[in-house]
């Protein structure tokens, strides 16, 4: 599911748009047109040997990245994987442990994970060409209750606790794996930082606590409150394209809920039986390498 997919569901299905969902009930990913609920792809780790399946039990993360040509996704059982949109192909798989929440990537396949249990985050150097490989050489940090990660002009933003932790990318292909160079924190306006991902904006992020949905102004670390019928305990938000609603996942039983809503309440998909985590808009908006307008057009990020 490449630019021309998105460009076929806009145009072929003017009512749907392409959507991507974490389905804990089957330990799936589902890629759907929305509100059709057209199922157009699945990933359940088919293609990972069966030992290590149950590493990709309870999905807790999927976005998209360069360009949208891979889905990031991490898993309640410790793994994380890049996945090809095209085919739902695993292109790259392993495990941390820790409860992971979330990941991104870097120019120099550098892919950092936060996970929430030991309050641990974990570095990679990846490489699709090997698709998994004990003992893969990697480092480990610490960021208190990790649970989200967002990479954006050389610099990770690791959302944990009540603060985003920052830390500058060095890269160095002579290293197995690259250094992270703290570079301080911002104190969140609010506490049990959950998801942050890229806005359809420049320098912009949304964030979701226990008790506030902010939008996050990355020149200069501002907090600005978003408004909507609910903003607590948001397990995700995703901004939308042109005509279409911002989403959010509101828990019904502990953590998961079987439909998708807008911020002023509204369903927008349910899935009777599902239990979603977590829902992106399939946009592609401010991916690590690369930012795609709203009328469509691609602007790649000078590094």
């Amino acid at each position: 599911m490449n630019a021309i997919f998105i460009f076929l569901a806009l145009h072929l299905h003017p009512a749907n748009y392409p959507m991507l969902v974490t389905d804990q009930s089957e330990h799936r990913i589902m890629l759907m047109l929305v509100p059709s609920g057209e199922l157009i792809r699945e990933w359940r780790a088919a293609d990972i040997p069966e030992a290590h399946r149950k590493w990709f039990r309870n999905p807790s993360e999927v976005k998209v990245s360069r360009d949208c040509k891979y889905i990031l996704t991490c898993a309640s059982g410790g793994g994380v994987a890049i996945i090809r949109l095209s085919d739902a192909k695993t292109l790259w798989y392993d495990s941390v442990g820790g409860n992971p929440h979330s990941l991104d990537i870097a120019p120099g396949n550098t892919l950092v994970v936060a996970s929430s249990t030991g309050n641990q985050s974990t570095v990679f150097r990846y490489d699709t060409t090997s698709l998994y490989r004990p003992k893969r050489p990697r480092k480990t940090f610490k960021v208190p209750d990790g649970h989200a990660v967002n990479f954006y002009d050389y610099r990770f933003y690791i959302a944990g606790s009540d603060k985003i932790f920052l830390y500058d990318y060095r890269e160095d292909k002579r290293k197995d794996v690259a250094d992270l160079v703290p570079a301080g924190s911002v104190q969140i306006p609010g506490h049990g930082a959950h998801d942050m991902i890229y806005g359809s904006r420049q320098d912009i992020f949304y964030l979701t606590t226990v008790d506030t949905l902010l939008e996050f102004h990355i020149k200069d670390n501002s907090f600005h409150p978003i408004s909507g019928k609910t903003v607590r305990n948001i397990k995700s938000i995703s901004e939308a394209p042109e005509g279409f609603p911002k989403i959010v996942t509101l828990p019904k039983e502990q953590w998961w809920t079987d439909e998708v809503q807008d911020l002023k309440g509204n369903t927008i998909i349910r899935l009777p039986g599902a239990k979603i985590y977590k829902a992106r808009w399939l946009t592609g908006f401010k991916t690590s390498f690369t930012t795609i307008s709203r009328n469509g057009e691609k602007q790649v990020k000078s590094w």
